[in-house]
C-alpha cells in the first residue's frame, strides 16, 4: 500500500512527513521499546489526524490497544 501512496503523481513526488507506526505487531498493555516503534514517511495528505512522529512520545508507555505493523 505505501508503495502505491508513494507513487508520484503528476511527475512530482508528494510532499511527505514521517509518522509512528509499529515495527511488529503488538498485543494490548505491551510496553512500548525503540525496537517495537519506527517512523515512516508517508504522503502529507494520508496522514491520521493526532498522529506521532516522534518515538520519545510513546518509548516506554503501553498500547491500549492492539496494534498491527505498519
Amino acid at each position: 500500500v505505501s508503495q502505491v501512496l508513494m507513487e508520484k503523481r503528476d511527475g512530482e513526488p508528494p510532499q511527505t512527513s514521517g509518522v509512528l507506526v509499529a515495527a511488529k505487531d503488538l498485543s494490548p498493555m505491551t510496553k512500548l521499546t525503540a525496537d517495537m516503534i519506527r517512523i515512516e514517511q508517508w504522503p502529507i495528505d494520508r496522514i491520521p489526524p493526532g498522529s506521532i512522529a516522534d518515538t520519545k512520545e510513546v518509548e516506554g508507555k503501553f498500547a491500549k490497544q492492539r496494534l498491527y505493523s505498519g
